[in-house]
């Protein structure tokens, strides 16, 4: 986690716009160590500046109230599912505008990015048993249909539409084929994928982040060529240092992760468990970490667009 927000600060210095979007399974089902694990993540990504969040299905492991708690002041985008009263769980649709850069010679031309996100409708069993004992319940809608109500609308809106699908790349294809009009399909249901190069199936970018969150996805827009973006996988590993700021997150909150699990063991009677191995502090240095604005409301183990030379990174 410390690599990526290095990763993201350092690209963000440079003139170029930014989209940077998360595909969801932030949470992972299992204890209280996992659910303390999956709120540490939401925090961190929105330290950095995400500008918009799908959801998976493996959010509603520890209920309704955990998980809205978690997303608070984050930009969540949610297409086709919703809460069962009606209430929306996140905006349908986040649009992103962007300028020109005037070295280009284009400062005055502008682009608009439309984020959707599409949860699979079989999902709607696994998260049902999730939330059996929640009062609160989801409504899938088919995401197909969906897809195809709102890829036009998405269009009518911006120039560039990219589509969170919780989906693995395969399933990306056919997906596609029924739904015309994704500039970028972020294919979010990953996890056990290896890591390939973004990679165009028509007029279609298909990117798909595996292995775990050690990989971000980048593809680079130009305003004069939108319909070939130049496109790689980065491994987070060794050679991109870690934030020393973002370094101090995390073992802060580990630190209280390994306290709270401690302290719920010795009320249960249980033996106490060996603290986890971690590096030491680093000096409290680097880039500033300041909470995410919601910026996601105008708009992701995929990413998206900018003006001149847009940058989509994806997901952890």
């Amino acid at each position: 986690m410390a690599r990526r927000a290095a990763f993201l600060f350092e690209t963000r210095k440079q003139p170029e716009h930014r989209l940077v979007v998360g595909g969801g399974n932030y949470f992972a089902h299992g204890d209280l160590e996992q659910k303390l694990l999956g709120i540490t993540v939401l925090q961190a990504l929105q330290r950095m500046d995400y500008d918009a969040l799908a959801l998976g299905n493996e959010d509603f492991s520890y209920g309704s109230d955990v998980l809205l708690a978690a997303l608070h002041g984050i930009p969540v985008v949610s297409t086709n599912m919703k809460w069962a009263s009606g209430e929306k769980l996140g905006v349908p649709m986040i649009v992103k505008e962007y300028e020109g850069l005037p070295m280009q010679g284009r400062a005055h031309d502008k682009i608009k990015v439309a984020v959707l996100a599409f949860m699979d409708e079989h999902m709607q069993g696994p998260i049902d048993m999730l939330l059996l004992q929640d009062p609160r319940k989801v409504k899938i809608s088919p995401m197909v249909e969906s897809a195809k109500e709102w890829v036009p609308k998405a269009h009518q809106a911006a120039e560039l539409v990219v589509a969170l699908v919780q989906c693995n790349s395969i399933d990306a294809v056919p997906f596609i084929q029924q739904v015309p009009g994704i500039d970028v399909l972020v294919a979010c249901r990953t996890l056990e994928e290896v890591t390939t190069e973004p990679r165009h199936e028509d007029a279609t970018v298909i990117v798909a982040n595996g292995d775990r969150g050690r990989y971000i996805a980048e593809l680079r827009f130009d305003f004069a060529s939108l319909a070939t973006p130049e496109g790689r996988s980065v491994l987070l590993d060794q050679r991109i240092p870690e934030d020393p700021a973002m370094k101090i997150f995390i073992h802060n909150s580990e630190d209280n992760i390994d306290a709270q699990f401690a302290d719920t063991l010795q009320d249960s009677g249980q033996a106490p468990v060996a603290p986890r191995e971690k590096a030491r502090k680093p000096a409290a240095s680097g880039h500033p970490i300041s909470p995410a604005p919601p910026e996601p409301a105008q708009t992701a183990p995929g990413a998206a667009p900018v003006p001149s030379k847009p940058t989509v990174p994806g997901a952890p």
